[in-house]
């Protein structure tokens, strides 16, 4: 049984950005580059192969990549 990561923006809980596990983590693209995502910008839940979603919890912020030249 293997847990889902899933990622929301904070506003919009009802639809995924992301979706990954705690070992490969998730990758939320559309960014721009250089852009700073602050604390909590995000949240993330887990789901057991479908059951109930947990609670959503914040994502600590961080920095996009800037754009390679």
């Amino acid at each position: 049984m293997a847990d889902r990561l899933n990622v929301y923006k904070k506003d919009n809980l009802k639809a995924v950005v992301a979706t990954g596990d705690d070992s490969n983590g998730a990758k939320v693209v559309g960014l721009s580059a250089g852009a700073k995502v602050a604390d909590g910008d995000y949240v993330a839940t887990h789901t057991e192969d479908g059951r109930t979603e947990s609670a959503p919890q914040p994502v600590p912020g961080w920095s996009v990549n800037a754009a390679k030249s």
